[in-house]
């Protein structure tokens, strides 16, 4: 598949159909999809589900990503989250420290001073860990199966703004 405005291919990556859950084929996140090929692509293209269809990693669809957030080469993929308030990251579980690894921890720094202030968060499911990227470095925030919602605060202090994390639960959890 190439994106049509990116002049970029997947190639032989197919980290899309082993990283994300995909209800719609009862595919957990981390696994790879049973109609994958690894390195190869997905053995039923013409007629893969909606969801895979309508799908584009990040690195595909924005050129302004850089050329080293290639999924395959980086065993990440960036995910906007639909009306871009958050950028999820999707690390391979198999590597779960790429993130921390150069460029990439800089990177997702850099991407979080520029859009955390604009209320977007960078949020990265390194299995089994859930980590919020903010201006200043990681933000630990637990297992990544513990349920309930990401949630970025602002506060204002004296000494300026400070921006952190927590985890609410979602409507009809227990305790909420």
């Amino acid at each position: 598949m190439t994106a049509p405005d990116s002049g970029r291919a997947c190639g032989t990556c197919t980290l899309c159909c082993k990283l994300p859950a995909i209800a719609e084929l009862s595919k957990p996140a981390g696994s790879w999809c049973h109609f994958c090929a690894p390195q190869s692509g997905c053995t039923v293209y013409a007629d893969r589900p909606k969801v895979c269809r309508d799908f584009r990693c990040g690195w595909l669809a924005e050129t302004s990503y850089p050329d080293h957030w290639k999924p395959s080469a980086c065993r990440m993929i960036l995910v906007t989250q639909p009306g871009g308030q958050r950028l999820n990251v999707h690390v391979d579980p198999d590597r779960p420290d790429a993130w921390q690894r150069e460029p990439f921890l800089s990177d997702l720094v850099a991407w979080a001073r520029d859009l955390v202030p604009q209320g977007i968060s960078v949020v990265v499911q390194a299995p089994p860990r859930l980590i919020g990227i903010l201006p200043t470095g990681p933000q630990d925030l637990g297992q990544l199966a513990a349920g309930g919602e990401v949630v970025l605060d602002r506060r204002q202090r004296p000494d300026g703004v400070v921006w952190r994390y927590r985890r609410v639960p979602l409507a009809g959890e227990f305790g909420s």
